[in-house]
């Protein structure tokens, strides 16, 4: 890495229990040596209702418990609309950090699907690649081979100067539907960047490097491993898709609802 500061992008959103599973990952965050020095984080909530008062004040005390900590460094909050889902909400978290992030940096983005870390130096290990392919442009967790060859994007890193180039037009950036956000997100996240000369890969087939023209290969599994519990690949990777992870404690965990509880009784 150039700098020993990393750059994390968080997008969630203020709907059913998706305040406990915020609690159950920034627990996980601070349980782990990330291998960097700092990580300076954004929370981008999108809003499926109107923001409340306690919801602000709720990730207020999870950036305060992060920076408590001495490793993490919290940029900024946004709440903005649910339209462009988790890509406008990472769109978001770039335009923050723009002003006092390098190119070369590297940016971890991150929803609350992506269960984890298991393993110590977790923002570390998406870095690895980059330094061994010079041309990458997307790291992930996983990468999906049904339709058109993606990386999956609970958990993916690049380096900033990288997004930034997607800025304006910002893949899956105006989508209204799940199925808009996979499909214009998504895949057009890898499509465009690789159309771009960039390479992508992932932490579950590290030695694969795939571009423009290395794109379907029957070797490789045909459907999406990041919903099936157990799959091969990705047992070992830091952060694996909720489904993959036990997450069902996160509705029973006292703590995390002690905390949420306290947001709401705060005055």
């Amino acid at each position: 890495m150039t700098r020993n500061v990393g750059f994390l992008a968080y997008a969630t959103a203020n709907e059913g229990c998706g305040h406990l599973w915020d609690v159950a990952n920034v627990r996980r965050w601070l349980r782990w040596n990330s291998g960097v020095e700092r990580i300076d984080v954004c929370f981008a909530i999108s809003e499926v209702h109107p923001r409340r008062k306690h919801e602000e004040r709720f990730y207020r005390k999870l950036a305060d418990r992060l920076e408590s900590s001495g490793k993490f460094r919290v940029i900024d909050i946004v709440f903005k609309s649910n339209v462009g889902r988790d890509f406008s909400s990472w769109l978001a978290c770039i335009k923050r950090f723009q002003p006092i992030a390098q190119p070369d940096d590297f940016v971890l983005m991150l929803n609350r699907s992506a269960y984890g870390p298991y393993l110590a130096d977790w923002y570390r290990s998406y870095t690895v690649a980059f330094v061994h392919h010079p041309d990458l442009g997307v790291c992930g967790s996983s990468i999906n081979f049904e339709f058109k060859t993606h990386v999956q994007t609970y958990a993916w890193m690049t380096r900033m100067g990288i997004i930034s180039e997607l800025a304006e037009n910002f893949p899956g950036g105006t989508a209204r539907s799940s199925t808009e956000a996979i499909f214009k997100g998504e895949l057009g996240l890898s499509q465009e960047l690789m159309a771009r000369g960039y390479r992508i890969t992932s932490l579950a087939w590290p030695d694969e490097i795939f571009d423009a023209q290395r794109m379907h290969e029957g070797r490789f599994p045909q459907y999406n491993i990041s919903i099936r519990p157990g799959s091969v690949g990705i047992r070992d990777v830091p952060f694996r898709h909720w489904v993959n992870g036990d997450r069902a404690w996160a509705r029973f965990d006292p703590r995390a609802r002690l905390i949420w509880l306290g947001s709401r009784l705060a005055i």
